[in-house]
């Protein structure tokens, strides 16, 4: 068995000779990215749901994924990183839904003109947003002064390492009633692959330490693709996710043709954090790459098939 490498939650190139520019975006998604984009600066105040209020004076946030938005969340306990307020208040009436009132705020604006305003590498990452009220949220947009980019980044640590200290750390666990199973399903197709994708949050990628030079580039450039699918494929059309099925299919043939076979699993986690009872489900899977020479046959609790054995 040859040593694999996994990374766990991150891709990265599996040959740090591969930059970053010659691993480009398809232009379907490209254009699924931009027409995404486009439909939520034009959706006004209000992205996703309904507590996503987009600061004044500049437009909609557009690429806060969910699995940021989980962490944002968990990791403040659903209180205002200020006044640590709860941020959820529940209905009054049995017909009406709970009142969502925080906010997920820029502490480096998005716009050129907005407060903090300047230039980071991902303004809709988690370290640059912070869970507050909407009151809170309108006193340090009004008074960026005061509410200094390094003084927001005190306001959400601190809040943070209290509530761990409350409610213990935020982890993802295995969901005990939904084990991933033993053994690979085989892609040979984008469909297969993206029916895994869509709905994720996160994959787990692995794959051989010796590829060599176009095998490592072909392995790069498919995880590059997914890393970017993954931000918008709950948003794309059906036409766009057909699209971008077929790619992936082109992906995976190009591999095939190097020797590398595509397997994928699903893997069920749930987001604990201590302060809800119930944790929420995360749904992940497992990517991994391996030469077609040394890929084995097995049922399905792991045992593989012997040679003249006929496969149920």
């Amino acid at each position: 068995m040859r040593r694999v490498r996994t990374l766990q939650g991150t891709v990265r190139s599996p040959d740090p000779r591969i930059s970053e520019d010659r691993v480009g975006r398809s232009r379907v998604v490209q254009a699924a990215i931009a027409d995404h984009r486009r439909r939520r600066a034009a959706s006004g105040r209000r992205i996703h749901r309904d507590h996503n209020v987009a600061p004044r004076g500049y437009a909609a946030p557009v690429s806060i994924s969910d699995k940021t938005r989980k962490t944002l969340w968990v990791k403040a306990g659903g209180r205002c990183s200020i006044c640590r307020q709860q941020v959820v208040t529940d209905a009054e009436a049995a017909e009406d839904d709970p009142s969502v009132y925080g906010e997920e705020c820029h502490i480096v604006a998005r716009s050129p003109g907005g407060p903090r305003a300047g230039e980071i590498e991902n303004p809709d990452g988690y370290h640059n947003l912070i869970l507050l009220c909407r009151k809170h949220h309108k006193q340090v947009d009004d008074q960026p002064a005061h509410f200094t980019v390094e003084r927001l980044h005190q306001i959400k640590c601190d809040h943070e390492a209290r509530e761990a200290a409350r409610s213990g750390p935020v982890r993802l666990i295995a969901d005990p009633a939904r084990p991933a199973p033993k053994v690979l399903t085989a892609c040979f197709s984008g469909d297969a692959l993206w029916s895994h994708l869509r709905g994720s949050y996160s994959f787990y990628p692995s794959w051989p330490d010796d590829l060599d030079d176009a095998q490592g580039e072909a392995v790069a450039t498919l995880l590059d693709y997914l890393r970017d699918w993954l931000d918008v494929a709950s948003e794309m059309s059906h036409a766009d996710a057909h699209e971008a099925a077929k790619e992936a299919g082109e992906h995976i043939r190009e591999l095939l043709g190097l020797g590398i076979v595509t397997g994928v699993r699903p893997r069920y986690l749930l987001l604990a954090d201590g302060v809800d009872a119930e944790p929420s489900p995360w749904r992940s899977f497992d990517i991994q790459f391996h030469r077609v020479s040394e890929a084995q046959r097995a049922n399905e609790d792991g045992t593989p098939y012997r040679a003249g054995a006929t496969a149920h």
